[in-house]
């Protein structure tokens, strides 16, 4: 979905905030519907990229383009996805391996 988000074109809106708004509402539709406030409830949406996004799915001509773009099959959700829960000795950790052994690092 992010990918359709970017695509859009919206004004103040990249990858990483198309990722943002994707992951947080999951739908189109959801997105278009909310208000600035919830907008700026998404991380790293501020007031500006917030307006931008409002700006957009209220302009009937972005409504009218968002429309074809269903009618030709164009998925406006993102799948429900499940995510992995870790167990193990490695759990919340973050591992770095950089190939100098301990000897080589002590000198």
């Amino acid at each position: 979905m992010w990918r359709l988000i970017h695509g859009l074109g919206i004004l103040h809106v990249g990858e990483g905030g198309a990722r943002k708004l994707a992951d947080h509402f999951h739908d189109l539709e959801a997105l278009a519907n909310t208000d600035i406030e919830n907008l700026q409830e998404t991380e790293d949406v501020g007031p500006v990229m917030a307006q931008s996004v409002h700006d957009f799915f209220h302009n009937p001509r972005n409504q009218a383009v968002i429309q074809k773009l269903r009618k030709a099959g164009i998925k406006m959700k993102e799948k429900a996805t499940q995510k992995a829960t870790s167990t193990g000795p490695f759990a919340s950790k973050t591992v770095v391996c950089d190939g100098y052994t301990r000897e080589a690092l002590t000198r």
